[in-house]
């Protein structure tokens, strides 16, 4: 991940301070991570994947494909938050099966929110 930070970088023309500032991060984060020091958690990668204009899987090293998947999530701008994304990754690599209890389990709580929302 630390090559691809510099690389995408240098590849845009940005200073670590430019990265950083575009990022809202601090600019020695830029440098740890570049270094290897340190590791971006899941916002901070949604942030620089959303800078990059690549999807967080390519920032990983999960894929060679750099341009990302724009979603139709409830985010105007595309993006999917923090704990989107770590849900997104805790399905990843499951059975269409397993998949189809989540949503199953996810339209169950939908159906309870609503359920409490007409009670009120």
């Amino acid at each position: 991940m630390k090559n691809r930070i510099r690389f995408l970088r240098t590849q845009m023309n940005l200073t670590q301070q430019e990265l950083a500032e575009k990022a809202k991060i601090g600019y020695r984060t830029i440098s740890d991570y570049e270094r290897g020091v340190s590791t971006p958690d899941a916002e901070t990668l949604t942030k620089l994947a959303s800078v990059f204009k690549v999807s967080v899987d390519y920032l990983l090293g999960n894929t060679d494909k750099q341009k990302a998947i724009k979603l139709k999530v409830a985010n105007q701008d595309g993006t999917i938050t923090g704990i989107e994304y770590e849900l997104l990754n805790k399905v990843k690599g499951f059975t269409t099966d397993d998949l189809e209890k989540v949503l199953d389990y996810v339209d169950y709580l939908k159906s309870k929110k609503e359920e409490k929302k007409d009670e009120k």
